[in-house]
């Protein structure tokens, strides 16, 4: 397959909008030139990523935890500069990025919860503690976070965004350990991306919901591979939350 201006105006696309779903792939492919629209989105994909590979860029996929729909992210693979790379932001504004996604990754109402989720109030108080900046300002910060697909917003709730969770995954698990190795990253036995909502065991192991449901067809028993029963309990109370006030509304 031949690099054409196709796939240079999906790169653009996918530079400014970081996450495209495969309907949002095939519209782009069919608005630049209908003879293209049925052209394979994963071969257009990997021959994309054929020449972003020399510039640390690649686009990876990852399903979402709550819809299990395939999502296409435009990613940095040095994650260590990732944030650094971010000319949107400033100095200050990214070491608000770091201090929030530290404590979304911390935060726990007890010892048995994992949440991965702050409250709003509690992002406003970080933003404020750790710049000059006033309340409206602070919000304002907090909302370009969430357009720039650092957070997703569910209700009065900040959560790490899938496209977070995939360009960060290598520096989130060197900082704070796989929960394995006694640390608070969980990761899915099945697909072994982050999990910060499904099924979690006593054990370590942890599963996404979708991903659980495959490992029962070849594991009916619904045990872990630990030899424990599953489900013991859920990952990611936010997600439950907002279902629970959306099915009661």
């Amino acid at each position: 397959m031949e690099y054409t201006d196709t796939h240079r105006a999906l790169v653009q696309v996918f530079m400014e909008n970081k996450m495209l779903t495969i309907p949002d792939i095939k519209e782009v492919l069919h608005a630049v030139n209908e003879s293209d629209s049925e052209m394979s989105v994963n071969d257009t994909i990997k021959l994309i990523n054929e020449k972003l590979h020399f510039l640390h860029l690649e686009i990876k996929t990852i399903t979402l935890q709550d819809t299990t729909e395939t999502v296409y992210c435009f990613v940095n693979t040095l994650p260590d500069k990732v944030m650094e790379f971010s000319t949107i932001f400033s100095v200050t504004e990214v070491t608000i990025l770091k201090k929030l996604i530290e404590m979304i990754m911390l935060h726990r109402s007890n010892d048995s919860d994992e949440e991965y989720y702050i409250s709003r109030k509690e992002a406003i108080i970080l933003i404020r503690e750790q710049s000059s900046l006033q309340a409206n300002q602070a919000n304002d910060l907090l909302h370009k976070l969430v357009e720039n697909k650092w957070f997703e917003r569910r209700g009065d709730k900040y959560t790490l965004s899938p496209l977070c969770l995939i360009e960060l995954k290598d520096m989130l698990i060197e900082k704070y350990q796989t929960r394995k190795e006694n640390g608070i990253v969980n990761i899915c036995q099945q697909c072994e991306g982050i999990v910060t909502f499904g099924v979690r065991c006593t054990c370590y192991i942890r599963f996404h919901h979708d991903c659980f449901r495959k490992y029962n067809v070849i594991n009916p028993q619904e045990t872990c591979p630990n030899g424990h029963n599953l489900p013991k309990g859920m990952v990611g109370k936010i997600f439950y939350e907002v279902q629970d006030n959306e099915n009661n509304s």
